[in-house]
């Protein structure tokens, strides 16, 4: 953005800029003490292990992003997701833009930044560690199809809509899988976010 350009939208710009930093905030905190409650140590001891993990995807998914390694089609199916993470205000005065004034080895890496951060915010340290670095790029990248298939059924269950047979079978399963653990991490079933 010019100065110009940036004055124009700066009064709604900079709130949707510190809402996203909150949220940003509030996932490391919800997750430091998610590691805590498996592993208690000091939370700052936690905050660089949670960094490392992050930087460590990070730089794994920058491989896999990088232009000799993702095919053109992955890639343009991976660029939306900026717009989940920009702010709004961006996203309607620049999204037809961003092409054109961002240098695509930025927009690879943003892209990678976010990835990694969702893998680690919503699987944990722990998980992450777990994944070898020759595997942790592609299995990153698989995590997000996985977890766009997973909010498919999620945005069914929430909106009424009715299931496929084969659906019904794979929401059993991922519950049967990771229900239980998923329910201890809340402290029980009964605590679980509604």
């Amino acid at each position: 953005l010019s100065k110009k350009e940036f004055l124009q939208i700066k009064e709604s710009f900079v709130p949707q800029v510190l809402e996203k930093l909150r949220l940003l905030a509030e996932r490391e905190a919800k997750l430091m003490f998610r590691e805590y409650k498996q592993n208690p140590r000091a939370l700052p001891d936690i905050s660089t292990d949670i960094s490392a993990a992050i930087n460590r995807t990070t730089d794994a998914l920058h491989v896999a992003l990088s232009k000799d390694n993702i095919s053109e089609d992955k890639f343009e199916e991976l660029f939306p997701i900026l717009q989940d993470f920009l702010p709004a205000k961006i996203v309607e005065t620049s999204w037809n833009d961003i092409r054109e004034k961002v240098p695509p080895t930025y927009i690879r890496n943003l892209l990678a930044t976010i990835l990694a951060g969702e893998l680690v915010y919503r699987e944990g340290v722990e998980y992450v560690n777990h994944i070898s670095d020759q595997s942790l790029s592609v299995m990153a990248i698989e995590y997000l199809d996985q977890r766009r298939s997973v909010d498919s059924l999620k945005r069914k269950i929430t909106t009424g809509e009715e299931l496929s047979p084969t659906e019904t079978k794979t929401l059993v399963s991922l519950l049967e899988h990771g229900g239980a653990r998923t329910a201890i991490e809340f402290g029980g079933i009964e605590n679980v976010p509604l």
